[in-house]
């Protein structure tokens, strides 16, 4: 403790304080505290308290630090010389005493329990208070049929409670069917589940043959939610429950990581306190451990500090950089990106899509960010509340109606009548459009009006589920859509909506925090499907236990939000007997000063999660395999040197170590700048409106349900087996067109094979497609003969509203769901559409061209059909649509029906 570590400079320790004393006790300022005067080192009593804490204050400063200056504010004025000396090398001898620093700091919180103030009458008040509450909420789980997990775990208490050496009806029926006890993640266990199990055990006879074991690495314990008692985190000696001993047994080696990677480990997180005087929790067995497997030459940590104006973004594109390069270089290894919150994935999850980096997140982005919901939640909200004027105000500005900022103004009136719901004021003016509308104002207006005072009308006729569905997809929805993923977030948006409400939303806080529990599913099910080597995003709560060949950890300086005020702390504290003491203490009345037991409970409280956050960041570290990159944003102090990172940041737990790299050159630090250009700032020009066309038409005017989207998305996967290589050909095919077709590309220098090869050999590695060497043989000389024929070049060239690979989404009938078709290439040539779907098909040995191509053509009528009905109600323009063979240069036009467009 403190006071055998200072008894070595007992007299020195003395000399000092009295001094100091003596000089403050003659200043002219009054000082209400008595002046400590010392023969000898103090004592641990309790009346002591005071004057170790006036000791501790002249070692360390108030921030937990030692002092680097002494002045006269500590008793040591400039003119003393020789003290002030003597006292500045009495804090650096202190500075070499092992965990001295963390044995100060807790002198400097203990409350000085004379000076507290009588808080009897608030904690009686509580003492009355709380289980009345606790009985009331029994009676509302009585009549709900429902109960918690607290109250489940104290009747489970009461009923195996043995505190007065009686064994209920309980304990015995248990104490017959339980032979053994198997407590997993014992790190994690409660107090309360602790006394449960010693209660299970309490008729136990030792050296039975019933037995208890237990398993946990006090090092991942990151639940602190779960109230572990703290000398669970450190098992120095055998455990008991009951009259069951628990033997220790110590497993030390990893047979995950590399030699390097533990190695880097074990120093980082069993740094002292020593270096740059900062508080750390002591060095502790549990962050030790011995490597099994052999040294890889490739594995490595590396740590990126970046300092400057936009260190988010420059930490995500270097992530997503090598992440690329990893999946680049053919390597099947597994990627995880782990964060400590979901808010930190926005710019990771960014820089993996510019760079076309497949990735999956599970319970990573927030449903209710996504903004095709944004979007369906401002109609929800507008359709069951006329007087919600900023949810009406955000369904106008949304892409499916589009107004802008100029219309809205006109059309709710707000220069004259800002008071009348929106809804009225459409009515009104859809019967006279306003003259100061634009035209494409007047026909947006004109066209979703009907709509939504149709559905106005018939609110209380059907479930809100139908009536949002119905409406959303009358004024377009399902054509804002830009992937397959928007669909599934509106169907998981619909279907909480459907088990949320009825006819009508009467609770929208209840709605709103279920929102907030829903993250979106489709970057899972979506962006990786078909890719085997994806990124794994989640945090590091949910890495546990798994194990990747390489982990990044970016943002390691960032901190959590903190904890509001409570009216109360409380804290179950270790007292001698190896017994717990309940501590108690409310917040301090606003004209009193602060309550000492309530900030010393505050401060076991932070210290308990800056452990925490030193062992999430170990849970974290000892994920990785091969390679371990750690990344965050480092300061600058005004005297140019490094700041250290904030207490509640992950960086923090193991700064020393890396200011150390950092020191000697190891790790550099890259400085980044925020460049503010015209065109990437919205501030020098007009945001464009993302909206339908103001003279948008239904794709199909039917309108459906998307219950069972999420089902028909997996049985088409599973349809999609079938015939897989020949699919395979024909995806990489309509991607090398789509790649020549969206550049402007001198056709003729793609005239030979050596020329052709490398680019669809590369197309299919991007697109994990396994290719055969005839299969690229076969595509280059598609490709070819499609570069030589004039109809070919003909599809090419064309670029007046040119698309290809466009995806079309509608409605089908039997079933009733979202599909959507992908169509070859289409373009406008003499105001006449031309749709081309392009057939990677050749005629049979000895059949004849004629023959093949009637056959073709009767083979995809139908689908040539549905192309047509897709797009005459789109535009309203000639269609004709074909047929194109590269390998044989064979253009065949489909003449369809007429009633094909009705």
């Amino acid at each position: 403790n403190l006071k055998t570590t200072l008894q070595e400079k007992d007299s020195t320790l003395c000399d000092l304080i009295n001094f100091s004393e003596n000089f403050l006790s003659k200043g002219t300022k009054k000082n209400c505290r008595q002046f400590l005067i010392l023969d000898s080192i103090l004592s641990s009593e309790e009346d002591d308290v005071e004057g170790w804490k006036i000791i501790v204050n002249k070692i360390i400063t108030s921030q937990g630090n030692y002092r680097k200056s002494i002045t006269k504010a500590q008793g040591f004025p400039a003119s003393e010389k020789e003290e002030k000396l003597l006292m500045l090398n009495f804090i650096s001898w202190c500075e070499k005493q092992q965990n001295l620093l963390t044995q100060l700091n807790e002198v400097q919180n203990l409350p000085n329990l004379k000076s507290i103030p009588d808080n009897n009458l608030i904690l009686n008040a509580l003492a009355t208070v709380l289980p009345r509450l606790v009985a009331e909420l029994n009676v509302i789980f009585t009549e709900a049929g429902k109960c918690d997990h607290t109250q489940i775990l104290i009747q489970s208490l009461q009923a195996t409670d043995t505190s007065n050496d009686h064994f209920s009806e309980t304990i015995l029926n248990l104490d017959q069917q339980i032979k053994h006890i198997l407590i997993d993640e014992y790190q994690d266990t409660s107090a309360s589940q602790i006394r449960l199990i010693k209660n299970l055990v309490a008729n136990w006879e030792p050296n039975g043959t019933k037995t208890i074991f237990c398993v946990g690495d006090a090092a991942q314990s990151i639940y602190g939610f779960r109230n572990p008692p703290s000398d669970k985190l450190k098992i120095e000696k055998n455990t008991f429950f009951g009259q069951i001993e628990c033997i220790k047994l110590h497993l030390e080696k990893n047979f995950r990581s590399d030699p390097k990677l533990v190695d880097w480990v074990n120093k980082a997180f069993n740094s002292t306190d020593t270096y740059k005087n900062k508080i750390l929790p002591g060095v502790s067995k549990e962050y030790c451990s011995v490597h099994t497997r052999t040294d890889d030459a490739q594995a490595k940590v590396t740590f990126s500090p970046v300092v400057g104006s936009d260190t988010e973004k420059t930490e995500a594109d270097r992530i997503a950089r090598e992440c690329k390069q990893i999946i680049d270089s053919g390597s099947t290894e597994s990627i995880a990106i782990l964060v400590r919150s979901r808010s930190h994935v926005t710019n990771i999850i960014s820089s993996l899509d510019h760079l076309n980096v497949p990735w999956e997140g599970k319970d990573i982005v927030p449903l209710r960010e996504k903004m095709v919901v944004i979007d369906l939640i401002s109609l929800t909200l507008a359709l069951t509340s006329p007087a919600n004027r900023i949810a009406w105000l955000s369904m106008l500005r949304s892409p499916v109606i589009g107004f802008s900022l100029e219309e809205i103004l006109v059309i709710t009136s707000a220069n004259d009548h800002c008071d009348m719901p929106i809804i009225q004021a459409l009515s009104k003016h859809s019967e006279a459009p306003p003259s100061e509308l634009s035209e494409c104002g007047k026909k947006i207006l004109l066209r979703v009006t009907p709509i939504l005072l149709d559905a106005w009308s018939n609110r209380r006729r059907f479930s809100l589920r139908t009536l949002i569905e119905d409406t959303w997809i009358k004024l377009g929805g399902v054509a804002t859509l830009c992937s397959q993923s928007d669909f599934v977030d509106v169907a998981d948006y619909l279907n909480l909506l459907e088990q949320s409400s009825g006819t009508h939303l009467t609770k929208y806080s209840e709605f709103e925090s279920s929102i907030k529990k829903l993250y979106s599913s489709s970057d899972q099910v979506v962006n990786c499907e078909n890719n085997h080597n994806k990124i794994s995003i989640m945090t590091i709560h949910k890495s546990k236990g798994l194990e990747f060949d390489h982990v990044f950890l970016p943002y390691l300086s960032k901190t959590t939000m903190s904890d509001d005020k409570p009216l109360f702390r409380w804290n179950e504290v270790a007292v001698a007997d190896d017994s717990y003491r309940f501590l108690l203490a409310p917040r301090e009345n606003v004209n009193f000063n602060k309550n000492e037991v309530f900030e010393f409970l505050k401060y076991l409280n932070a210290k308990d999660l800056c452990a925490e956050d030193k062992r999430l960041l170990y849970v974290a570290c000892t994920r990785a395999i091969k390679t371990l990159h750690l990344s965050a944003e480092v300061k600058f102090s005004s005297n140019e040197k490094l700041s250290s990172p904030p207490k509640r940041s992950l960086l923090a737990s193991i700064w020393p170590f890396l200011m150390r790299k950092i020191d000697t050159g190891e790790y550099s630090i890259t400085k980044t700048e925020k460049i503010i250009t015209l065109g990437n700032n919205r501030i020098f020009g007009k945001n464009e409106i993302r909206r339908l066309p103001h003279d948008f038409k239904h794709v199909h005017r039917e309108v459906f349900a998307l219950r069972n989207f999420k089902d028909s998305a997996q049985t088409a996967k599973e349809n999609d087996k079938a015939d897989s290589q020949s699919k395979n050909l024909g995806i990489v095919f309509h991607k090398l067109i789509e790649q020549i077709s969206s550049v402007s590309l001198d056709f003729s220098e793609l005239d030979r094979k050596s020329r052709l090869i490398p680019l669809i050999e590369r197309i299919s590695k991007n697109m994990t497609i396994d290719l055969k060497i005839d299969d690229t043989e076969k595509l280059s000389e598609a490709l070819l003969s499609m570069l030589n024929d004039k109809k070919g070049l003909w599809i090419l060239n064309n670029k007046i509203h040119a698309n290809t690979e466009q995806t079309l989404n509608y409605i089908s009938d039997e079933p009733k769901r979202i599909k959507f078709s992908v169509i070859d290439r289409s373009f406008v040539y003499e105001d006449c559409r031309w749709i081309i779907d392009y057939k990677l098909s050749a005629p049979k040995d000895n059949q004849s061209i004629a023959t093949f191509s009637e056959e073709q053509l009767t083979r995809y009528s139908h689908q040539l059909d549905h192309y047509v009905r897709l797009y005459s109600n789109i535009e309203d323009r000639d269609i004709r649509v074909a047929l194109y063979f590269p390998l044989i240069a064979k253009f065949l036009e489909y003449k369809y029906y007429s009633t094909v467009k009705d």
